[in-house]
């Protein structure tokens, strides 16, 4: 009887068990045994086949019968510095106005304004209207505001390109109009408060002239101080009344260039 200590031929017995069991089991689990293992791996791949279908499926057929959208995307570049302007009248003196910048207060984005008039139902009721759309055709942009710059990106959607180009140029001439008589309305409201500041300054200087003759009708004798303060508060009314006055006419003309440009 051989002896297994040495281990030729009982250990390749026992191995060649050992490794056909492990098969043998695995198989089992796997397929199982006979005629309904066969039955269970056509059952796993029948399952398998399912759960790709149900997933590919649907995204096959958004694929093919989804309608195609186009987009038209351009950017805005708003304005970023102040205005000024300056009038010097000869012997009378010189006046100057500035507006400062937007953007020099780091709490107040003007680019939120802009985007709220551009996305306004009077803006998108014009931009409709213009391609004969109702609003809910046209749709609505979608506007994107780029951090410490003054870009603006405007993107729209459109059943095709022309769609899509045409619906860009609507929104964004509608968009200027907008801006110009919101502009118009300003320009006409400081126009206003110009004119009453003038006459306001008119009104003091006749009460002035009109009290400085009264005086001097009814006095006898007006010293020579009392008639260069007079006189010294005449004339610095006079200055101030004709730089208000080059004031307004430079808002008029701005007014009227606007009104010519709207027209």
């Amino acid at each position: 009887m051989p002896d297994s200590s040495d281990g030729t031929p009982a250990s390749s017995l026992l191995g060649s068990l050992a490794s056909g069991l492990r098969r043998g089991l695995r198989n089992a689990v796997v397929y199982g045994t006979g005629r309904r293992g066969w039955l269970r791996l056509r059952l796993y791949l029948l399952l398998s086949c399912a759960a790709l279908l149900l997933i590919w499926a649907p995204v096959i057929l958004f694929l093919n019968y989804s309608p195609p959208s186009y987009t038209s995307k351009w950017t805005l570049i708003l304005p970023g510095t102040g205005l000024g302007a300056s009038i010097s009248l000869e012997s009378i003196g010189q006046t100057s106005t500035a507006v400062s910048s937007p953007y020099a207060s780091p709490s107040l984005d003007p680019r939120v304004n802009y985007k709220a008039i551009a996305e306004s139902e009077p803006v998108l009721s014009a931009a409709a209207r213009s391609l004969g759309l109702t609003e809910q055709a046209f749709g609505a942009p979608r506007i994107k505001l780029v951090d410490q710059t003054a870009l603006m990106h405007f993107s729209i959607n459109g059943g095709s390109a022309e769609q899509a180009h045409a619906k860009a140029i609507a929104l964004n001439t509608a968009f200027q109009n907008e801006l110009d008589r919101l502009r118009l309305d300003e320009t006409y409201r400081r126009g206003d408060a110009s004119q009453l500041l003038l006459q306001g300054f008119q009104d003091k200087l006749d009460e002035i002239q009109a009290t400085m003759l009264e005086f001097q009708l009814q006095a006898d004798v007006v010293s020579l101080e009392q008639q260069q303060e007079l006189t010294i508060t005449i004339e610095q009314l006079r200055k101030e009344h004709a730089l208000l006055q080059a004031q307004y006419e430079m808002t008029s003309g701005k007014l009227q260039r606007l009104s010519a440009t709207l027209a």
